[in-house]
């Protein structure tokens, strides 16, 4: 990966913030609260997170596909690094297979169809440091993995309910099951990777909603370390992450 021309920003304090080094060409695209995404369709309103090559944000969407029911509500929209994006191979199977098996499946009945967490839109974002797929999905709960971490316990010391383990089990079998029958393998299935689905009053949150229940975004300025302003190729500050484990949840789970 090309590195920029400007290193070294001073350390920050928030907590669950990616790696600022990572702001560079070839690398994520700078996003601030408050951004435009595609054009004038979604509003960035929260962080949700962070991966190797990504960012995740929770987006609201401006403007109308033809339904009423599809605006407004909260969704997550992954951002590839654009070096992740210039690789076509990884970064458009990531969004086409799914929606692709999204479109057969549609045919007929396919038992396990309904917990499988699909991409419903995909666009191209310009930025300083390239061009970036970015994969648009309905806003999922914590994952297994979010909640065994819960802060103030021991790692991995929490548990679920024996009947709702029982449950979620059966349903990460089908998922799998179902991906099998279509010739398709998951590669990375770990707790990570299993969420739970949200209840339907969840996903019609707007953006007050979503500020009462979660509260507002924490972010920090970016400050470089010899007091240089930031170039354009970082945000003009880092954003921590919401608690996942804190949305409210239904009993069901997707993969």
């Amino acid at each position: 990966m090309t590195t920029t021309a400007q290193t070294g920003y001073r350390p920050f304090q928030l907590d669950g913030a990616e790696d600022l080094e990572r702001y560079c060409p070839g690398g994520f695209h700078p996003v601030s609260i408050g951004d435009i995404l595609a054009g004038s369709r979604y509003k960035v309103v929260h962080k949700l997170g962070f991966g190797g090559s990504s960012t995740v944000w929770l987006v609201q969407e401006q403007s109308l596909r033809g339904h009423s029911q599809d605006l407004g509500g909260p969704l997550a929209v992954k951002i590839l690094s654009a070096e992740r994006s210039s690789k076509s191979g990884p970064a458009i199977a990531e969004l086409c297979i799914p929606q692709e098996l999204d479109r057969v499946s549609r045919t007929a009945h396919y038992q396990g169809r309904e917990h499988i967490l699909f991409p419903r839109d995909g666009f191209m974002q310009e930025g300083p440091n390239g061009s970036h797929i970015c994969i648009v999905s309905p806003l999922a709960g914590p994952s297994i993995l979010s909640l065994a971490e819960c802060p103030g316990r021991v790692s991995g010391s929490r548990r679920l309910r024996g009947d709702l383990a029982r449950k979620v089990a059966r349903q990460v079998v089908l998922a799998v099951q179902f991906l099998h029958s279509r010739g398709i393998v998951h590669g990375d299935l770990t707790s990570a990777n299993v969420v739970f689905r949200l209840s339907d009053a969840v996903r019609k949150w707007s953006a007050d909603d979503v500020y009462n229940m979660l509260g507002n975004p924490e972010t920090e300025e970016v400050v470089t370390r010899d007091g240089s302003p930031p170039d354009p190729h970082a945000p003009p500050e880092v954003v921590s992450p919401i608690d996942s484990a804190s949305l409210h949840c239904s009993k069901r789970t997707s993969s």
